[in-house]
Parts: structure tokens; sequence; C-alpha cells
């Protein structure tokens, strides 16, 4: 966690370092391309014309490439506030290393998903700040914070972009930004045929900027060592100039890494306290070249620029100011080699979806920037892990820490701020914070209202904190009571977490992996679909009930219930009391309802005997591999088939169908209810059950809510052992023969 105390030159370099390193995802993105073949009279070796070409990819087909970026920036001495600098600011940044692009089978069989990453291993930046000229060799931590995430776009064969979703998850998808062109395989084909001359277009659209337009063609061609490669040239066009924008979107949009809190310390040091801001593009132009090998289908080398004029226009209490800028970039790669990746490398650019726990509760302190972030006391640092030393391990997953105090107050006061990204199955519990604070007090915690929301106050061992939780992390803050009430209503004012999105895949590592959270949300466990996950989301939606509205209660719960049984029909392809892939439905309840919660998500995973199992790929289209047999008799573990000589804790005595005509309407559930239970327990009664050392009671699990609307009339008796305080007992054995407690597996 760096300090907000920094020398002149570093605040430069934080802000606008990054600005070109490839360009951060903009909300959505549609991407939509059209080709114009253009037949023209070219001298071309013999037997070349028409060319038929395809692309060369294949599934864990790994291509490597040398790459070199630079990016400039240059802000004019008159848009410079004299108290914080006189004079101008230019400075270059270099960077190199391998750009590595590993092409995955997509979502369909005619598409392939392209994955990008880089890894840089050297840079430089210099220039000059106020005519102090500065160079210096970047660290290893800094090219870390450089290396760029592209976003993953899924191709049709011809090199078409598509809408399809791929297997990265939502929170790494998105528009793919002006240098991103560089990842596509090379140029759309039409009819798989490409010739010099030819010309065509593609759109990529941005939620902020709108549609970039790229203007292609074929110039030459070109002999190499291997044949002969096509030399294309493009240019693009955005909409009408200026544009104007929020700062974070013009960020998003140039690639800074970098977001609102860097300018704003610029800002600040020459007087402006929270500073709004408005940024106009003025210029906008992007250009490059590349050379694609039809022998290879692939991209042998590319070049590309970009530049961008901006205006930043800012206001705060009782100043205002412009700040005029010119962000350049260029980036140029060079094919090294091609081949299947390894397993390592595989695994490696896979991995590279995943997010780690301590890396995002640092990212929740980002927000802190007005404050001064120091590393805190050792004293401090006991205490914290001295309240936390005896709670469920799995509460946290990972946490940061730092001081926080007011820049130049000379009392040097602070507060101590701690982030937990929660693990564990209380993940988006709405009660945490409430049910943390009794249990480290033991009585009822003072409650405190913060920005309309509510946190809770309390004391152990004579230091207070605050402490307050969202639907992803836990906040505590304890120090001098002004500031620690600043830093808690700052994080309250956060933005909302990620919602997870239909066609996410995730798995947990913590102590309690099988459990899934409490709610749908968070970018902790987030995988690429093909790495291996747990839980793959078929269906997200937010509900359009307004802020005042009733809790529904049941109707929430069977509209949910029909639209996940509905979507899991389409997924898997069967019914889920066919198959061993189950169904868990999120709805809201009470608590977060009135947090203001309206979401509906359907997730499915996979089962067995032992409850939820890891996968690789999508269980999309799996219904019939997953197919599983109920019939009376059937011995059951977690709602799975299983012999009855191995431990599981219910067994099939019936199997039902309700009284109902295929047209006619859901019943009401109590009505529908009474009438299964009383069908099973005389089933019970019937099934003959040897006595044993406890009791056998029965229920009925039905698909009645979920498959009503597929005419499915079935349900199931089911009878469990039940010890005196009516907690279930797993068992070996038939209920019609001998059995008893299932034995202590003992693991070796």
């Amino acid at each position: 966690m760096r300090s907000r105390v920094l020398p002149v030159g570093a605040i430069a370099v934080v802000t606008i370092i990054t600005a070109c390193n490839g360009g951060g995802a903009a909300e959505t993105s549609t991407s939509t391309s059209t080709t114009e073949s253009t037949t023209t009279t070219t001298t071309l070796p013999p037997g070349l014309q028409p060319q038929q070409v395809t692309y060369g990819f294949s599934a864990d087909d790994l291509a490597k490439y040398n790459y070199t970026q630079t990016a400039t920036v240059s802000i004019p001495e008159d848009s410079i506030p004299d108290e914080y600098l006189p004079g101008a600011i230019s400075f270059t940044f270099t960077a190199s290393g391998e750009m590595w692009q590993l092409s995955v089978p997509g979502p369909t069989g005619d598409t392939f998903e392209l994955i990008g990453d880089l890894q840089t291993k050297a840079g430089t930046v210099a220039g000059d700040i106020g005519g102090f000229s500065f160079s210096q060799e970047l660290e290893e931590a800094d090219l870390a914070d450089l290396t760029y995430l592209f976003p993953p776009l899924v191709f049709n064969m011809l090199g078409m972009p598509t809408d399809d979703i791929g297997g990265a998850p939502g929170y790494f998808r998105g528009a793919p930004n002006p240098l991103d062109i560089l990842i596509m395989p090379g140029p759309p084909l039409s009819e798989h045929e490409i010739d010099v001359g030819d010309t065509w277009t593609a759109s990529l659209d941005y939620s902020a900027l709108g549609s970039v337009t790229y203007q292609a063609e074929v110039v030459d061609e070109v002999e190499t060592d291997d044949g002969y490669a096509f030399s294309i040239e493009y240019t693009a066009e955005a909409p009408t100039l200026p544009i104007e924008l929020t700062l974070d979107d013009a960020f998003a949009i140039t690639g800074s890494a970098a977001s609102q809190e860097d300018v704003a310390d610029l800002l600040q040091i020459a007087g402006a306290a929270d500073p709004d801001f408005v940024v106009r593009f003025t210029a906008f132009d992007v250009s490059g070249t590349s050379l694609f090998e039809p022998g290879s289908g692939r991209i042998l080398e590319a070049t590309t620029a970009f530049s961008v004029d901006e205006e930043i226009e800012w206001t705060a209490d009782d100043v205002a100011g412009t700040m005029a800028m010119t962000v350049g970039a260029s980036f140029e790669i060079e094919l090294l080699e091609a081949d299947e990746a390894t397993g390592v490398e595989r695994d490696a650019m896979l991995a590279r979806f995943k997010t780690d726990p301590y890396d995002l509760a640092y990212q929740q302190l980002y927000d802190l920037w007005m404050f001064d972030l120091q590393y805190p006391p050792a004293e401090d640092i006991e205490a914290l892990f001295t309240l936390i030393e005896e709670t469920r391990a799995d509460i946290f997953a990972g946490f940061a820490f730092a001081d926080a105090g007011i820049p130049d107050d000379d009392s040097e006061d602070s507060a101590l701020v701690v982030a937990i990204t929660l693990g564990g199955d209380l993940r988006g519990s709405p009660t945490l914070a409430e049910d943390l604070a009794w249990y480290w007090i033991g009585y009822q915690p003072a409650r405190m209202t913060i920005l309309d929301t509510t946190a809770y106050r309390f004391t152990v061992d004579g230091r207070e904190w605050f402490l307050w939780s969202d639907r992803t992390h836990l906040f505590l803050v304890s120090g001098r009571i002004d500031i620690a009430r600043s830093v808690m209503e700052t994080l309250v004012a956060r933005g909302e977490p990620y919602f997870w999105e239909t066609g996410d895949c995730l798995g947990f590592e913590d102590e309690y992996a099988s459990g899934t959270p409490y709610a749908p949300f968070g970018v902790y466990g987030l995988r690429h679909c093909l790495d291996e996950h747990t839980y793959e989301v078929t269906h997200s939606e937010v509900r359009p009930d307004g802020p005042d509205a009733a809790y529904p209660d049941d109707e929430l719960w069977n509209y949910a219930q029909a639209r996940c049984a509905e979507v899991y029909y389409e997924y898997v392809g069967v019914h889920e009391l066919q198959s061993s892939i189950a169904s868990i439905t999120y709805v809201p309840d009470e608590d977060e309802w009135a947090r203001g919660d309206r979401y509906v998500a359907c997730v499915i995973t996979q089962r067995d005997a032992d409850g939820s199992v890891a996968v690789e790929g999508r269980l999309e289209g799996r219904g019939e591999d997953t197919a599983v047999e109920y019939e009376k008799g059937t011995c059951l573990a977690w709602n799975f088939p299983v012999p009855c000589s191995d431990p599981h804790d219910g067994e099939i005595v019936e199997i039902g169908e309700y009284p109902a005509g295929p047209d006619e309407p859901m019943p009401d559930w109590d009505e529908a209810s009474d009438l299964m239970d009383g069908v099973c327990v005389q089933a019970l009664e019937d099934y003959e059950v040897e006595e044993g050392d406890f009791d056998v009671e029965v229920e009925s699990l039905s698909y009645l809510v979920g498959g009503w609307q597929f005419g499915i009339r079935d349900f199931y008796c089911v009878a469990y052992a039940v010890d005196d305080d009516g907690w279930g007992i797993d068992v070996v054995g038939s209920f019609t023969d001998e059995w008893e407690e299932a034995p202590e597996q003992i693991e070796t």
C-alpha cells in the first residue's frame, strides 16, 4: 500500500505512467464486422489468386511475441497551477517483454477464444517536470503493476468478432480498447479469401466513447521464410469530437490503470479539496499495420499508434481550472514461436482470471486516497490480531490494513483501518457485522448510522472500534473518532460490489470450499470456465421492485424457482431430478431486501455422494452424461444415488405423482405440501422399516415449483434417520433390512 506523501515526480508517474499500456475494458461491448472483398490487378506468384486462407488456431495453441511499448505524456505549462509546479510536464515510458496469446475452444464448435497477456521484463521512464529532467529504470514491483490483462475476445473461424460469452468471468470481459486490436487474429475473411486490395471495416462499441470504426486494407504481399504474408494497414475513427466523459471513463478508454484519486492528488497539492472532473476528448487518432501469414494463419508482426488530446476540467469548493494533456502510445509485437501450450503455460494463462483475496482487500483501501496512509504501529496490529484470532478462520480469506491520517494535520493523530475479504459461507451475510460485534463483546453493540447505512460501535480492551460489512468485505476502523468516522464514511460510499453474471464460473479455496457464499456477489472465487471450478452461473438479474416495495416472500421464491428451472433445462439439456447436476437458487432474504438487494441468480454444480465436485469446462449440454435414476429403495447421499452399503442420509420409500393434469395451474404451495406429506407418511408406514437406534422420519422431495411448467408432477418420499435433537444421521444399510449408524470416516 503506497503512502499519499509522494515526491512530485512520483505523483506524476503514478498518475499517467500506465495511461497507454493497452487500455482497460469499457462497461459494455458489442462487436460487429463487415467485409468487402475487392479484386484488384496485382503481380503475384503463380497460383495465388484467389488465395484460400484460414486461421491456424487450435485448442491450447500458444503464440509468443516479443513486444515493446512506448507511452508519452505532455502537459503544457499553462495547464499546471503555479502553486503546484512552474513549468510543463513531459515524459516517456518504455517497456518490453513478451506477449502471450492463448487460443482455447469457444462456446460453440466454430468459435475460438483468444486470451492475451503481457509479461513485462524491463522498463524505463524519463522526462522533464518543471525544468527538472529525470530518467530511471523501473523496479520489478512497478513492472508488475503495469502488466495488462487484455479482455478475452471470441472469434469465429473467419476472424469475425462475435458477441458470444467465452469462459472468462464477466468481471474480466468487456469492450476491447483501441490498442487491443493487436490481439485480434488478423483480417476478417470473406469466404476464406484474401487478396491485395481487399478492404473491410470493424466497429467496436464503447459504453462511454461510442462506436470506433476501423478501416483496414491489404496493401501489399511480401515474401517470408515460409512463403508469403499480407501487409495490412488500418486507421480508426471516433464519433464526432469533442466527446465529454467522466474522468474514470476517460481513463478506461486511454488505458490508465490509475483512477480519479491520482489526478486528485495533483490538485489537492494545489489546494483543491474534493474536486469534481469532466474530461473532453478533442482529438483521437489510432492507426497501425500488421503482417498476416496465410500459411500459418497468424499475425507475424504488428504495430499500432494511439494519440488523444484531452482537457480535464475540475472544480472544487472555491477553485476551478482546466488541465490539457496529450497522451500517446505505440506498441509493437513480433512473433517468436507458436506451438501447443504446455500444461504449466496453459494453467498460468487461465490463472490470470483468479483473484487473490489479499489483493482484493488492499484494493478496498484505494478509495482512501484523501488520507495519508502509512504502515500501522505494532501495537495497532497486535490489537487487531488479538481481536480476530478466536473467530472462525474461514471468515477471513484475506486482509489489508493501514494507518490513516489527515494530511498536514499537526496533531499526527490517525486511525487504524482494516479491510477483510470475506471467505466461507458467510460471504454476503447481511448480519455478519452485527453477529461479530455480539461475539466480541457478548452483548448488543451500539448501532450508528453512516450515510444511511447501519454500522456498529463497540469497545474491547479499552479500544473502540467501528465495524461495517458490505456483501464482500468487512471493515474495522479504530482511532481518533472524527478520523475513524470519516474513513468509514468513505468506505460506505464505495460503489456496489460485482454481481455475478450469467456464464461466470467460480471455485473457492478456503476452508469451507464446498459452501456457496450467502449472496451472489464479489470477485473472489471467479475462474475461467476451462479452469477447475465448482459452480456455474446460468442466470442473474436485478428485479425492478422499487426501494419501498414490500418483501414479496413466496412470489419471489416461486418466480426464482421457475426461472432457474427454465434456464437449467436450456443449459443442461434435462430436468434437475434427471441429472447429478444440482441447482442453487439465490434470492434476497428479508434483511437483504431491507438493505436494497433485488437480485435473482441461478447457479449449478456437479454433485456426487460427497457433495459438490470440481470440474474443468462448462457443464453446458452434459445432461445425458450426468443422468441418474431414482426408484423406490434407492439410497441417497446429498440426494445422489449410492449403494445402501455406503454411508448415506436418505432412502426413497415411495415415488408419487401429484394429481394434476398438464394444463392445470400450479396449486397453492401449502396445499401441495400437505397432500405430498400425507402420501409420504403413509408410504413410510407401508415401507416396513426395521427397528434401529434412531427414529426414522419422512419428507417429500419435489421439483413441482421449478418443473410444473414442464409437466413434471413426480415427487419423492425420502426417509431419514434422526437423533433425539432432530439432527440427521448418516447410516449404512437399507431401512427394510439391518441398518445402523455409519462408522466414523477417519482420514489417513
